[in-house]
Protein backbone atom coordinates (compact mmCIF):
# COMPACT_ATOMS: atom_id res chain seq x y z
CA UNK A 1 0.00 0.00 0.00
CA UNK A 2 1.33 3.43 -0.94
CA UNK A 3 2.31 5.71 1.91
CA UNK A 4 -0.21 8.48 2.48
CA UNK A 5 1.44 11.82 1.76
CA UNK A 6 1.13 14.71 4.18
CA UNK A 7 1.04 18.30 2.91
CA UNK A 8 1.55 21.48 4.89
CA UNK A 9 -1.41 23.11 3.09
CA UNK A 10 -4.21 21.58 1.03
CA UNK A 11 -6.43 23.88 -1.02
CA UNK A 12 -9.83 22.48 -1.97
CA UNK A 13 -11.04 24.01 -5.23
CA UNK A 14 -9.33 24.61 -8.56
CA UNK A 15 -11.09 27.77 -9.62
CA UNK A 16 -9.45 31.16 -9.90
CA UNK A 17 -9.56 31.66 -6.11
CA UNK A 18 -7.87 28.36 -5.27
CA UNK A 19 -5.31 28.83 -8.04
CA UNK A 20 -4.30 32.36 -7.07
CA UNK A 21 -4.04 31.29 -3.41
CA UNK A 22 -1.80 28.38 -4.40
CA UNK A 23 0.46 30.65 -6.44
CA UNK A 24 0.65 33.21 -3.62
CA UNK A 25 1.70 30.57 -1.09
CA UNK A 26 4.33 29.09 -3.41
CA UNK A 27 5.78 32.51 -4.22
CA UNK A 28 6.14 33.16 -0.50
CA UNK A 29 8.02 29.96 0.27
CA UNK A 30 5.25 27.55 1.32
CA UNK A 31 6.22 24.77 -1.07
CA UNK A 32 4.63 21.61 0.34
CA UNK A 33 1.10 22.37 -0.80
CA UNK A 34 -1.51 20.51 -2.82
CA UNK A 35 -4.52 21.69 -4.83
CA UNK A 36 -7.57 19.42 -5.10
CA UNK A 37 -10.08 19.80 -7.95
CA UNK A 38 -13.11 17.57 -8.47
CA UNK A 39 -13.20 18.07 -12.25
CA UNK A 40 -10.81 16.76 -14.88
CA UNK A 41 -9.47 20.30 -15.42
CA UNK A 42 -9.17 23.49 -13.41
CA UNK A 43 -11.32 26.56 -14.16
CA UNK A 44 -14.35 24.61 -15.39
CA UNK A 45 -17.08 26.15 -13.23
CA UNK A 46 -17.84 29.63 -11.86
CA UNK A 47 -14.40 31.00 -12.67
CA UNK A 48 -14.74 30.68 -16.44
CA UNK A 49 -18.53 30.83 -16.87
CA UNK A 50 -18.77 34.60 -16.61
CA UNK A 51 -18.25 37.82 -18.55
CA UNK A 52 -14.51 38.09 -17.84
CA UNK A 53 -14.87 41.72 -16.74
CA UNK A 54 -12.31 43.06 -14.28
CA UNK A 55 -14.67 45.44 -12.51
CA UNK A 56 -13.49 48.80 -11.23
CA UNK A 57 -15.20 48.48 -7.85
CA UNK A 58 -17.96 51.07 -8.06
CA UNK A 59 -21.02 49.01 -7.17
CA UNK A 60 -20.11 46.96 -4.08
CA UNK A 61 -21.49 48.34 -0.83
CA UNK A 62 -18.79 50.40 0.94
CA UNK A 63 -17.24 48.60 3.87
CA UNK A 64 -17.85 45.10 2.51
CA UNK A 65 -15.15 42.61 1.64
CA UNK A 66 -16.44 42.69 -1.94
CA UNK A 67 -15.70 46.42 -2.13
CA UNK A 68 -12.30 46.13 -0.46
CA UNK A 69 -10.97 43.21 -2.48
CA UNK A 70 -12.47 44.33 -5.80
CA UNK A 71 -10.53 47.60 -5.79
CA UNK A 72 -7.35 46.03 -4.41
CA UNK A 73 -7.61 43.14 -6.84
CA UNK A 74 -8.08 45.41 -9.82
CA UNK A 75 -4.95 47.35 -8.86
CA UNK A 76 -2.97 44.09 -8.58
CA UNK A 77 -4.23 43.01 -11.98
CA UNK A 78 -3.10 46.34 -13.46
CA UNK A 79 0.30 46.24 -11.77
CA UNK A 80 1.14 42.56 -12.06
CA UNK A 81 -0.79 40.92 -14.89
CA UNK A 82 -2.29 43.31 -17.44
CA UNK A 83 0.85 43.83 -19.48
CA UNK A 84 1.48 44.09 -23.22
CA UNK A 85 3.21 40.70 -23.16
CA UNK A 86 0.61 38.96 -20.98
CA UNK A 87 0.16 35.23 -21.63
CA UNK A 88 -3.60 35.63 -21.74
CA UNK A 89 -5.88 37.86 -23.80
CA UNK A 90 -7.09 41.09 -22.23
CA UNK A 91 -8.30 44.49 -23.38
CA UNK A 92 -9.35 47.79 -21.88
CA UNK A 93 -13.15 48.16 -21.98
CA UNK A 94 -15.09 51.07 -20.53
CA UNK A 95 -18.25 50.12 -18.64
CA UNK A 96 -21.57 51.92 -19.04
CA UNK A 97 -24.43 51.60 -16.55
CA UNK A 98 -27.64 52.57 -18.31
CA UNK A 99 -30.57 54.48 -16.80
CA UNK A 100 -34.03 54.43 -18.38
CA UNK A 101 -36.00 56.04 -15.53
CA UNK A 102 -35.74 58.73 -12.87
CA UNK A 103 -35.21 56.07 -10.19
CA UNK A 104 -32.38 54.55 -12.22
CA UNK A 105 -30.75 57.96 -12.62
CA UNK A 106 -30.77 58.24 -8.84
CA UNK A 107 -29.11 54.82 -8.75
CA UNK A 108 -26.35 56.13 -11.03
CA UNK A 109 -25.66 58.91 -8.53
CA UNK A 110 -25.55 56.35 -5.74
CA UNK A 111 -23.13 54.15 -7.71
CA UNK A 112 -20.88 57.14 -8.38
CA UNK A 113 -20.79 58.01 -4.67
CA UNK A 114 -20.12 54.37 -3.78
CA UNK A 115 -17.26 54.29 -6.24
CA UNK A 116 -15.64 57.29 -4.56
CA UNK A 117 -16.10 55.73 -1.10
CA UNK A 118 -14.58 52.48 -2.37
CA UNK A 119 -11.47 54.30 -3.55
CA UNK A 120 -12.02 54.90 -7.26
CA UNK A 121 -10.45 58.00 -8.75
CA UNK A 122 -13.00 60.74 -9.49
CA UNK A 123 -11.64 61.11 -12.99
CA UNK A 124 -12.42 57.47 -13.77
CA UNK A 125 -16.20 57.94 -13.52
CA UNK A 126 -18.68 60.37 -14.94
CA UNK A 127 -22.38 60.53 -15.69
CA UNK A 128 -22.99 61.18 -19.37
CA UNK A 129 -26.12 62.35 -21.14
CA UNK A 130 -28.16 60.57 -23.78
CA UNK A 131 -26.55 62.34 -26.76
CA UNK A 132 -22.98 61.66 -25.64
CA UNK A 133 -23.79 57.99 -25.02
CA UNK A 134 -25.24 57.57 -28.51
CA UNK A 135 -22.09 59.06 -30.01
CA UNK A 136 -20.19 56.25 -28.30
CA UNK A 137 -22.66 53.63 -29.52
CA UNK A 138 -25.44 54.81 -31.84
CA UNK A 139 -27.17 51.43 -31.73
CA UNK A 140 -28.23 51.62 -28.10
CA UNK A 141 -31.84 52.01 -27.10
CA UNK A 142 -32.94 55.61 -27.72
CA UNK A 143 -34.93 55.57 -24.47
CA UNK A 144 -31.78 55.55 -22.35
CA UNK A 145 -31.65 58.87 -20.49
CA UNK A 146 -28.20 58.81 -18.91
CA UNK A 147 -25.33 56.46 -18.19
CA UNK A 148 -22.50 56.14 -15.69
CA UNK A 149 -19.24 55.71 -17.59
CA UNK A 150 -16.33 53.95 -15.82
CA UNK A 151 -12.98 54.02 -17.61
CA UNK A 152 -10.88 51.66 -15.46
CA UNK A 153 -12.54 48.32 -16.22
CA UNK A 154 -10.93 45.62 -18.33
CA UNK A 155 -12.00 42.37 -19.99
CA UNK A 156 -9.87 39.25 -19.81
CA UNK A 157 -10.16 35.68 -21.03
CA UNK A 158 -10.79 34.22 -17.58
CA UNK A 159 -10.12 30.65 -18.63
CA UNK A 160 -6.78 31.62 -20.17
CA UNK A 161 -5.88 33.60 -17.06
CA UNK A 162 -6.66 30.69 -14.74
CA UNK A 163 -4.63 28.28 -16.82
CA UNK A 164 -1.77 30.80 -16.87
CA UNK A 165 -1.83 30.95 -13.05
CA UNK A 166 -2.01 27.13 -12.93
CA UNK A 167 1.04 26.85 -15.20
CA UNK A 168 2.99 29.32 -13.07
CA UNK A 169 2.06 27.45 -9.88
CA UNK A 170 3.17 24.14 -11.39
CA UNK A 171 6.52 25.71 -12.33
CA UNK A 172 6.86 26.73 -8.67
CA UNK A 173 6.30 23.14 -7.58
CA UNK A 174 2.55 22.85 -7.06
CA UNK A 175 1.26 19.38 -6.23
CA UNK A 176 -2.28 18.79 -7.44
CA UNK A 177 -4.91 16.13 -7.92
CA UNK A 178 -7.65 16.42 -10.54
CA UNK A 179 -10.79 14.25 -10.43
CA UNK A 180 -10.51 14.45 -6.63
CA UNK A 181 -13.98 15.08 -5.21
CA UNK A 182 -13.68 15.41 -1.44
CA UNK A 183 -16.32 13.33 0.33
CA UNK A 184 -14.85 13.02 3.82
CA UNK A 185 -12.59 15.04 6.11
CA UNK A 186 -11.61 13.70 9.53
CA UNK A 187 -8.97 14.48 12.11
CA UNK A 188 -6.46 12.05 13.56
CA UNK A 189 -3.93 12.83 16.25
CA UNK A 190 -1.62 14.77 13.97
CA UNK A 191 -3.35 15.70 10.71
CA UNK A 192 -6.48 16.30 8.75
CA UNK A 193 -7.32 13.21 6.67
CA UNK A 194 -8.98 13.96 3.34
CA UNK A 195 -10.67 11.22 1.34
CA UNK A 196 -12.04 11.40 -2.20
CA UNK A 197 -15.05 9.62 -3.64
CA UNK A 198 -12.69 7.13 -5.34
CA UNK A 199 -10.99 6.40 -2.00
CA UNK A 200 -7.84 8.44 -2.62
CA UNK A 201 -6.51 9.60 0.77
CA UNK A 202 -4.04 12.32 1.76
CA UNK A 203 -3.17 14.23 4.91
CA UNK A 204 -3.01 17.96 5.56
CA UNK A 205 -1.68 20.12 8.36
CA UNK A 206 -3.82 23.06 7.20
CA UNK A 207 -6.85 23.15 4.86
CA UNK A 208 -8.13 26.07 2.80
CA UNK A 209 -11.73 25.61 1.66
CA UNK A 210 -12.10 27.47 -1.66
CA UNK A 211 -14.66 25.12 -3.14
CA UNK A 212 -17.24 27.56 -4.51
CA UNK A 213 -20.80 26.25 -4.40
CA UNK A 214 -19.60 23.29 -2.29
CA UNK A 215 -18.03 25.51 0.41
CA UNK A 216 -20.75 24.95 3.00
CA UNK A 217 -20.83 21.22 2.25
CA UNK A 218 -17.05 21.04 2.80
CA UNK A 219 -17.34 23.09 5.99
CA UNK A 220 -19.94 20.71 7.42
CA UNK A 221 -17.47 17.83 7.26
CA UNK A 222 -15.72 19.47 10.23
CA UNK A 223 -18.15 22.03 11.69
CA UNK A 224 -21.62 21.78 13.16
CA UNK A 225 -22.55 25.41 12.55
CA UNK A 226 -20.60 27.15 9.77
CA UNK A 227 -20.80 30.94 9.97
CA UNK A 228 -21.89 31.22 6.35
CA UNK A 229 -24.74 29.70 4.36
CA UNK A 230 -24.33 29.08 0.65
CA UNK A 231 -27.07 29.23 -1.93
CA UNK A 232 -26.46 28.81 -5.63
CA UNK A 233 -27.39 31.35 -8.26
CA UNK A 234 -27.40 30.50 -11.96
CA UNK A 235 -26.77 32.99 -14.74
CA UNK A 236 -27.49 32.10 -18.37
CA UNK A 237 -25.77 33.69 -21.37
CA UNK A 238 -26.15 33.92 -25.13
CA UNK A 239 -23.10 34.21 -27.39
CA UNK A 240 -23.84 35.83 -30.75
CA UNK A 241 -22.00 35.55 -34.05
CA UNK A 242 -19.22 38.03 -34.89
CA UNK A 243 -21.53 39.69 -37.40
CA UNK A 244 -23.28 41.40 -34.48
CA UNK A 245 -20.06 42.99 -33.25
CA UNK A 246 -20.67 46.04 -35.45
CA UNK A 247 -23.64 46.94 -33.24
CA UNK A 248 -21.62 46.94 -30.02
CA UNK A 249 -18.18 48.10 -31.15
CA UNK A 250 -16.77 49.18 -27.82
CA UNK A 251 -17.44 48.91 -24.11
CA UNK A 252 -19.53 46.81 -21.76
CA UNK A 253 -23.14 47.94 -21.39
CA UNK A 254 -25.02 47.05 -18.19
CA UNK A 255 -28.55 47.52 -17.04
CA UNK A 256 -28.70 49.26 -13.68
CA UNK A 257 -27.77 46.70 -10.98
CA UNK A 258 -30.41 45.07 -8.82
CA UNK A 259 -30.33 43.01 -5.64
CA UNK A 260 -29.60 40.00 -7.87
CA UNK A 261 -26.33 41.33 -9.22
CA UNK A 262 -24.79 43.72 -11.67
CA UNK A 263 -27.44 43.08 -14.27
CA UNK A 264 -27.57 41.83 -17.84
CA UNK A 265 -24.81 43.08 -20.12
CA UNK A 266 -24.23 43.38 -23.83
CA UNK A 267 -20.54 43.36 -24.72
CA UNK A 268 -18.14 42.29 -27.42
CA UNK A 269 -16.02 39.31 -26.43
CA UNK A 270 -12.28 39.29 -27.06
CA UNK A 271 -12.74 37.08 -30.13
CA UNK A 272 -15.26 39.47 -31.70
CA UNK A 273 -18.42 37.59 -30.79
CA UNK A 274 -21.07 39.30 -28.62
CA UNK A 275 -22.06 38.25 -25.11
CA UNK A 276 -25.56 38.86 -23.75
CA UNK A 277 -26.49 37.93 -20.17
CA UNK A 278 -26.73 36.79 -17.47
CA UNK A 279 -30.10 36.40 -15.85
CA UNK A 280 -30.18 35.48 -12.15
CA UNK A 281 -31.93 32.39 -10.75
CA UNK A 282 -31.56 31.56 -7.07
CA UNK A 283 -31.49 28.19 -5.30
CA UNK A 284 -30.83 26.14 -8.40
CA UNK A 285 -29.82 22.56 -7.47
CA UNK A 286 -26.07 22.03 -7.78
CA UNK A 287 -26.58 19.37 -10.44
CA UNK A 288 -28.43 21.90 -12.61
CA UNK A 289 -26.24 24.99 -12.32
CA UNK A 290 -24.70 24.57 -15.77
CA UNK A 291 -27.96 23.80 -17.56
CA UNK A 292 -29.57 26.38 -19.84
CA UNK A 293 -33.34 26.72 -20.09
CA UNK A 294 -35.80 28.10 -22.61
CA UNK A 295 -37.27 30.50 -20.05
CA UNK A 296 -33.87 31.71 -18.87
CA UNK A 297 -32.67 32.48 -22.36
CA UNK A 298 -36.00 34.12 -23.20
CA UNK A 299 -35.41 36.60 -20.39
CA UNK A 300 -31.82 37.25 -21.52
CA UNK A 301 -33.08 37.98 -25.05
CA UNK A 302 -35.68 40.39 -23.69
CA UNK A 303 -33.14 42.40 -21.70
CA UNK A 304 -30.54 42.27 -24.48
CA UNK A 305 -33.13 43.75 -26.83
CA UNK A 306 -33.86 46.49 -24.28
CA UNK A 307 -30.22 47.51 -24.19
CA UNK A 308 -29.54 47.30 -27.92
CA UNK A 309 -32.40 46.78 -30.35
CA UNK A 310 -30.13 46.48 -33.40
CA UNK A 311 -28.32 43.26 -32.54
CA UNK A 312 -29.88 40.12 -33.97
CA UNK A 313 -30.48 37.87 -30.97
CA UNK A 314 -31.23 34.93 -33.26
CA UNK A 315 -27.62 34.71 -34.45
CA UNK A 316 -26.65 32.49 -31.54
CA UNK A 317 -23.48 30.42 -31.83
CA UNK A 318 -23.48 29.08 -28.27
CA UNK A 319 -25.18 29.29 -24.90
CA UNK A 320 -23.87 28.60 -21.42
CA UNK A 321 -24.77 28.94 -17.76
CA UNK A 322 -22.56 29.92 -14.85
CA UNK A 323 -22.94 29.26 -11.14
CA UNK A 324 -22.58 31.83 -8.40
CA UNK A 325 -21.87 31.03 -4.76
CA UNK A 326 -23.93 33.39 -2.59
CA UNK A 327 -23.51 33.78 1.17
CA UNK A 328 -27.13 34.15 2.24
CA UNK A 329 -26.27 35.51 5.67
CA UNK A 330 -24.48 38.66 4.48
CA UNK A 331 -24.42 38.65 0.65
CA UNK A 332 -20.70 39.23 1.13
CA UNK A 333 -17.56 37.15 1.00
CA UNK A 334 -16.74 34.99 4.02
CA UNK A 335 -12.95 34.80 4.42
CA UNK A 336 -11.93 33.61 7.87
CA UNK A 337 -10.58 30.72 9.90
CA UNK A 338 -12.97 28.18 11.35
CA UNK A 339 -14.27 29.07 14.80
CA UNK A 340 -14.87 25.40 15.67
CA UNK A 341 -11.65 23.65 14.61
CA UNK A 342 -7.99 24.59 14.19
CA UNK A 343 -6.03 24.82 10.95
CA UNK A 344 -9.07 25.15 8.71
CA UNK A 345 -9.74 28.31 6.71
CA UNK A 346 -12.79 29.24 4.61
CA UNK A 347 -12.89 31.35 1.45
CA UNK A 348 -16.60 31.19 0.73
CA UNK A 349 -19.42 33.12 -0.93
CA UNK A 350 -17.09 34.45 -3.62
CA UNK A 351 -19.58 35.84 -6.10
CA UNK A 352 -18.99 38.68 -8.55
CA UNK A 353 -16.58 40.49 -8.42
CA UNK A 354 -14.69 37.32 -7.49
CA UNK A 355 -12.50 37.26 -10.60
CA UNK A 356 -11.52 40.89 -10.06
CA UNK A 357 -10.88 40.23 -6.36
CA UNK A 358 -8.91 37.00 -6.72
CA UNK A 359 -5.30 38.24 -6.44
CA UNK A 360 -6.15 40.45 -3.45
CA UNK A 361 -8.00 37.62 -1.73
CA UNK A 362 -4.94 35.41 -2.26
CA UNK A 363 -2.65 37.96 -0.61
CA UNK A 364 -5.03 38.31 2.33
CA UNK A 365 -5.38 34.54 2.85
CA UNK A 366 -1.61 34.14 2.93
CA UNK A 367 -1.31 36.99 5.44
CA UNK A 368 -3.90 35.34 7.69
CA UNK A 369 -2.19 31.95 7.35
CA UNK A 370 1.10 33.42 8.56
CA UNK A 371 -0.67 35.03 11.53
CA UNK A 372 -2.46 31.80 12.46
CA UNK A 373 0.73 29.75 12.26
CA UNK A 374 2.72 31.99 14.61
Amino acid sequence: MDKIRTYDVVIIGGGVIGLTIAKEFLENGVKNICLLEKNSEVMLETSSHNSGVIHSGFDATPGTLKAKFNVLGRHIFEKKYLKADAKFHWEKADSYILAFTKDEIEELDKLYDQGIKNGLEKGSMKIIEHDELLKINPYLNKRIIKALQITTSKVIDAHQFGNFIFAQAKELGLNYHLNFKVNEITKNKNHWVIKSDNNHILNANFIINASGVRAEEIARFVEKNPLFKIKTRRGQYLVLDQSENKFTPTGVFFLTPSKHGKGVIVASLLDGRVLVGPNAEDNVPKDNIHLVTVEGLKYVRKIGRKINSKINLDRVVSVFAGSRSINELTNDYYIDNSKEVDNFFHVAGIQSPGLSSSPAIAEYVFKRYKELKK
